[in-house]
């Protein structure tokens, strides 16, 4: 059993950081992203200090109520994770979205055009990740 042990270890820890390899190369890539959730207003679903973890979809697969990860219109350095609460095509077919968080009484105060062929959904979060993101920018 002593000698098994190490094996299992050893096995358990090429499985972890083989993972930990695919995940980074899809980020790399764009085919996800991850961004850190810096406010309330999408708990109790992604908390303060989680990491929001998204896939890149075509733009045209866009539901109402997906959560959505875009630049902010006013301050293209902040990304929003909000929720979608309606969504139209303007006449070019590009979709038109309005947001809310989760949390908020109230929806965004503008709408956001999606441009390009692709867009973020959030599929899944990881709680207090964030917060070492964030610290390590600092």
């Amino acid at each position: 059993m002593n000698r098994v042990r190490p094996v299992i270890y050893t096995l358990l820890a090429v499985v972890i950081l083989g993972a930990m390899g695919l995940a980074s190369f899809d980020v790399v890539t764009g085919r996800w992203e991850a961004v850190p959730v810096l406010s309330g207003s999408m708990r109790p679903g992604l908390g303060l200090g989680g990491v929001a973890i998204a896939e890149r979809v075509p733009a045209s697969s866009l539901q109402l109520r997906d959560v959505v990860i875009y630049r902010n219109p006013f301050d293209s350095q902040e990304r929003i994770v909000h929720r979608i609460v309606s969504l139209r095509q303007n006449a070019a077919g590009q979709p038109v979205i309005r947001t809310q968080g989760d949390a908020n009484t109230y929806r965004d105060p503008w709408a956001v055009k999606v441009t390009g062929q692709s867009t973020y959904v959030v599929e899944a979060s990881v709680p207090y990740l964030g917060y070492a993101i964030y610290l390590d920018r600092g």
